[in-house]
């Protein structure tokens, strides 16, 4: 059976967009080998991130992002779906850096896509998005 987690958290250090990048590679390439789908999304210092995958490796993946001490999560929802909303895993964040416009990895969203296309959420609901844009996990750091 698929499992679906959302989550939303608030970062603890700066994460500037080479640590982004860097985070987007990695995740990427772990959750591939998991069969884990779906998108993280950074603004404001937040985090908000959309699992989806196989129950027995959510629970693990789902731990270590809890333990990890960059952030803290809170879960705001955590169910079995049918079938996923996401063929891949994808991040969104904003780079004003332009140098890096034409080497961004494979996954990589603009931030601006999303505010843009709702269709970009799937899973994630726009009231949900809304607060988060807004900035209701966030803190400066």
């Amino acid at each position: 059976m698929l499992h679906h987690v959302i989550y939303a958290s608030t970062a603890l250090i700066t994460f500037d967009p080479p640590m982004l990048y860097q985070l987007l590679a990695h995740a990427r390439k772990a959750n591939h080998a998991r069969r884990i789908t779906g998108m993280l999304l950074y603004h404001n210092n937040s985090f908000l991130q959309l699992l989806e995958g196989p129950e027995e490796e959510m629970q693990p993946l789902f731990q270590r992002i809890c333990d990890d001490p960059r952030h803290k999560p809170v879960v705001l929802n955590n169910w079995q779906i049918r079938q996923r909303y996401y063929d891949e895993w994808l991040m969104a964040f904003i780079d004003h850096d332009q140098t890096l416009q034409d080497n961004r990895p494979d996954g990589y969203i603009p931030y601006n896509a999303v505010l843009q296309d709702d269709s970009l959420l799937r899973g994630i609901d726009r009231k949900l998005f809304e607060r988060f844009h807004a900035g209701e996990w966030s803190r400066k750091v």
